[in-house]
């Protein structure tokens, strides 16, 4: 190896660098194997306002604006994941999402609604879909799963895309609403929308790009992004990303660009969502960035023609997703390209296995176990049972725990507002959903068996039995959350009381998908 000409080695180094491109030209392209291959757009650095002017049509109030830099080049992927991308994943990986683990399934489309049902899955989403079409009801997770599996098969760097760079992307460089323009026509333009989509996705592509190339960043689908969801900083900031889950009123993950079930307003550069990141809804989807560097795995190995005959064999792993024939090619870490490469050093002499050591080890690994199985088997056994917290009547809903969370059954109508509590390593959750039971009752997904879990229906001027509950007019994303205190109750005087509060706590907006987690 040390006589190996040094441009071989230069190009085995940096054959996958990305070379600069024209906007909307295409600047890398990732082979994901089985004839499937994912296009991406070189970003530059830049400056841009993040966030909306007051006047813009459709604001939400967390849209603050600011200035914003982003410091370093990256590339985007000009599409959302597509259902052929994913299913490559997954055949290659036999990876399942968390609505194929679960026993709930995900939230599918019935009749222009989200409904949680057992049977929606990815490859199932409620309407029709070709492998062209956005993958949706994947969770953050999942999404997260995909992308060590890029990262791993490509050598790059794979991540969501962060807030900030969502938006500049999104932008290209504009200031409008939609980057297409700020009327009706523009969003139509750039969007599937609610108003243009038919409630399904559609092929991506169809819809006209932005100027810098990046097309289906309107509607469609919500697309995941890195950040935890809280209010802006204030002033000028570099390469945002907010790591703290505590600024809102629950951990929730950032989503953007609206969807095929909302309206254009949602589709706008600066709208800004949110959910759990275990949310499994039919039109979530993701869009993968990567870092602008080499990828560690080399090019195409170099012709043994051009090794001379005396040089040393080199270091080689196992396949990791190269193409055909290629070779991972590892260099000690001091090398430096251009220079002649140390001898390699000798491999250490092999040693028999210590079988006495390895036998004390496992009688102690043994004992410790037994040891551990105690303490957790008796904590089992001290856990609260679920409840139903108030018995006073007939209308009330009874809870059953099942796996990663809890059914909810009773005899009322649907739409009716269900409130409800559980808890998960000494954390509570509260919320109020709509019921919509399927033939086992409605199944309220907890991400994990919770502790404890309770479920009531409040009794206040809105929701007599048998009255759906309606939405808040200062949520048109979702029904509202958060209910006080949270403790029991065992009078109607209670639940008017916790009906109030729960009234005071709802005027901010709360801008997330009507789901039941």
């Amino acid at each position: 190896m040390r006589n190996l000409p040094a441009s071989l080695i230069v190009l085995a180094w940096s054959v996958n660098a990305v070379a600069w491109s024209a906007p909307g030209e295409t600047a890398l392209r990732l082979d994901l194997g089985g004839g499937q291959d994912m296009e991406f757009l070189r970003v530059e650095p830049g400056e841009f306002t993040q966030g909306s002017p007051p006047a813009e049509a459709g604001r939400g109030a967390d849209e603050t604006p600011r200035v914003t830099r982003i410091t370093k080049a990256f590339l985007l992927g000009k599409y959302p994941v597509t259902r052929a991308q994913w299913e490559r994943f997954t055949a290659e990986t036999n990876y399942r999402t968390e609505a194929e683990k679960g026993t709930s399934g995900g939230f599918g489309v019935v009749d222009g609604k989200l409904v949680q049902r057992p049977g929606f899955r990815w490859r199932n989403p409620g309407f029709a879909q070709t492998g062209e079409h956005p993958v949706t009801l994947v969770t953050w997770f999942d999404a997260k799963e995909f992308l060590q599996w890029l990262s791993r098969r490509t050598g790059r760097k794979c991540s969501l895309p962060t807030e900030a760079q969502w938006e500049y992307a999104s932008r290209a460089g504009t200031v409008t609403a939609w980057p297409t323009g700020a009327d009706a026509a523009a969003a139509d333009a750039w969007a599937w929308h609610r108003d243009a989509a038919g409630f399904s996705t559609h092929p991506v592509g169809r819809k006209t790009a932005n100027a810098w190339g990046f097309a289906d960043m309107g509607g469609q689908v919500w697309e995941w992004c890195e950040d935890w969801y809280g209010p802006y900083a204030p002033g000028t900031v570099n390469d945002p990303l907010q790591t703290l889950d505590s600024l809102s009123d629950k951990a929730r993950r950032v989503l953007r660009g609206g969807s095929f079930l909302k309206d254009a307003a949602g589709a706008r550069s600066a709208a800004r969502f949110r959910n759990d990141p275990r949310s499994r809804n039919a039109d979530n989807g993701f869009r993968v960035a990567v870092a602008d560097m080499p990828a560690t795995v080399a090019a195409p190995a170099i012709p043994a023609a051009a090794i001379p005959a005396d040089a040393p064999e080199p270091a080689v792993e196992p396949e990791t997703g190269a193409p055909t024939g290629a070779r991972r090619v590892v260099l000690p870490p001091e090398y430096e390209p251009g220079t002649d490469a140390p001898e390699p050093a000798a491999p250490p002499a092999k040693r028999g296995t210590p079988w006495p050591l390895v036998i004390f080890l496992g009688i102690v690994a043994t004992i410790v176990w037994r040891i551990v199985r105690g303490i957790v088997s008796s904590r089992q056994a001290s856990r609260p049972t679920f409840s139903t917290p108030f018995s006073a009547g007939p209308q009330q809903p009874t809870v059953h725990p099942a796996g990663d969370g809890f059914w909810v059954r009773g005899n009322f109508p649907p739409g009716t507002m269900i409130s409800w509590m559980y808890e998960i390593g000494g954390r509570r959750h509260e919320g109020r959903t709509a019921f919509q039971p399927g033939p086992e009752g409605m199944f309220l997904f907890t991400g994990g068996p919770p502790d404890t879990a309770e479920a009531w229906i409040e009794a206040d001027a809105d929701n007599l039995p048998g009255v759906p509950g309606q939405p808040d007019d200062d949520s048109p994303d979702g029904y509202r959350q958060g209910l006080g205190a949270g403790l029991m109750m065992d009078s109607l005087n209670r639940q008017q009381e916790r009906a109030r509060e729960r009234e005071n706590r709802s005027e901010r907006p709360d801008r997330e998908y009507p789901s039941a987690y």
